[in-house]
């Protein structure tokens, strides 16, 4: 019984091991390519976070390997932490994606909201989406504003970041070029002021922009949380098998 719980742990720390060295290649590869300030941002976490999977599974693995219990207390703490980490991370990620209901009811604004849009925030994530060209990666063979209307492959962020709102009256040329009427706009207030044809400006700074990025981290939020879900009930797993393999390794060693 020991051997078979040491052998699932082993096997249980490799698997995790490969994915933790995946995450570290990917990301230094991936720096190589995309060394933009704003990919830096999401790049050092994630880095950060196949540093530890790779350390968490190595000691894990030379404890299940080696049958060393020193290694498997040291690995049980870390999984400890690990788990307490989760649980927080998990409860958050779905407090942020459920916030928003409650928040309009009460008439105040959600963290998100309150974080990225209030202060000095939304300018860096300006910055960001400017740099990532999301207008100009915006397919559109549209040659009329009712084409341009029907076509479904805009993201929604596109769809308030790239073009002017609705009801505003600009004349259509391409996706992201529109001319004021030579009879006005219909509306002179708001986001429709805040429209200009430059790459760099567009609607980036409009109202509409900054809540449909915020209403997209909301749904990241939601994935996120049910990932870090399923990534808890796999550590609580190895933490299990883990337990069996140290209890196992005990009454080898001292048996009776």
């Amino acid at each position: 019984m020991a051997r078979c719980s040491n052998i699932i742990l082993g096997i249980l720390n490799g698997f995790a091991l490969i994915i933790g060295i995946g995450i570290i290649a990917w990301v230094i590869s991936i720096r190589k390519h995309w060394g933009t300030e704003c990919m830096q941002l999401l790049l050092v976490p994630l880095l950060a976070i196949g540093i530890v999977i790779s350390v968490f599974s190595l000691v894990g693995l030379i404890g299940a390997c080696c049958r060393s219990n020193f290694y498997l207390w040291i690995y049980m703490f870390m999984l400890a932490i690990w788990i307490i980490g989760l649980v927080v991370g998990a409860v958050f990620m779905f407090y942020v994606a459920g916030s928003r209901s409650e928040m309009q009811e009460q008439g105040q604004k959600s963290w998100l909201q309150t974080y990225y849009l209030v202060g000095k925030r939304w300018p860096a994530v300006r910055n960001c989406l400017v740099q990532g060209k999301i207008c100009q990666l915006m397919l559109s063979e549209a040659t009329s504003l009712e084409e341009f209307q029907m076509e479904n492959t805009r993201h929604p962020i596109q769809d308030g970041c790239c073009r002017p709102p609705d009801g505003c009256g600009f004349e259509f040329k391409n996706a992201t070029f529109w001319t004021v009427p030579k009879t006005g706009l219909v509306k002179k207030d708001g986001d429709c002021m805040v429209w200009n044809n430059q790459p760099d400006n567009l609607c980036f700074d409009c109202d509409r922009c900054k809540e449909l990025f915020v209403s997209d981290l909301r749904k990241d939020a939601l994935y996120f949380g049910i990932s870090l879900t399923f990534e808890l009930l796999f550590v609580v797993i190895t933490y299990s098998v883990g337990c069996c393999a140290k209890r196992n390794n005990e009454t080898r060693y001292y048996p009776g």
